[in-house]
């Protein structure tokens, strides 16, 4: 159908819809235990004994299946199929025309899951934007009330002050003497 593919550092990348969706082509593999050579006894009067050097933990190998399964490996929202696989009864290259067809539905997968992503994000902003603007709020109040704290404070002093003014200027009418620094 015309779909450009490319091979990126990414991965392999198929263009659908406007949308890039990552794939991959895999063959399940078996993992089959190795035996190990025996070690040829020697017998007679002049052999020599030799230490066994073979692992005591057993050894594996991997062996092909030639199982393929084509799989889109890109997150995608709702129950869109994403990945083909070999059957008994039909290998994967005859399942091309279905792999062909189906990503489409994948791409509209990724479309939705893009969107909702979106709106999670402006939610977010949204959240937090309201938070800092609570956050500023409270930090205004806290500053109003420490000036406010402040200024009854200094009226208080103030008031103290002036009424040892009056007091000092009281004993000195009534005594005539001014009070020293000793006080």
């Amino acid at each position: 159908r015309g779909t450009p593919w490319s091979i990126t550092e990414k991965g392999t990348l198929i263009q659908c819809a406007g949308i890039e969706l990552n794939v991959i082509l895999r063959e399940r593999l078996n993992k089959q235990e190795v035996k190990p050579e025996p070690i040829p006894e020697r017998r007679g009067r002049r052999s020599r004994w030799e230490p066994n050097y073979s692992p005591s933990f057993p050894s594996f190998e991997w062996v092909s299946t030639n199982d393929l399964t084509f799989e889109v490996t890109t997150a995608v929202n709702g129950s869109a199929q994403r990945r083909w696989a070999d059957t008994r009864n039909t290998q994967l290259e005859g399942r091309i025309a279905d792999i062909v067809q189906g990503l489409p539905t994948v791409a509209d997968g990724v479309k939705l899951l893009e969107a909702e992503r979106e709106r999670w994000r402006l939610e977010r902003e949204d959240a937090e934007r309201l938070r800092l603007e609570r956050a500023r709020r409270v930090e205004i109040e806290r500053k109003r009330r420490l000036r406010l704290q402040t200024l009854i404070t200094r009226a208080s002093r103030a008031e103290q002050i002036r009424s040892l003014c009056d007091l000092l200027e009281i004993v000195k009418t009534e005594t005539g003497q001014e009070l020293s620094a000793d006080i």
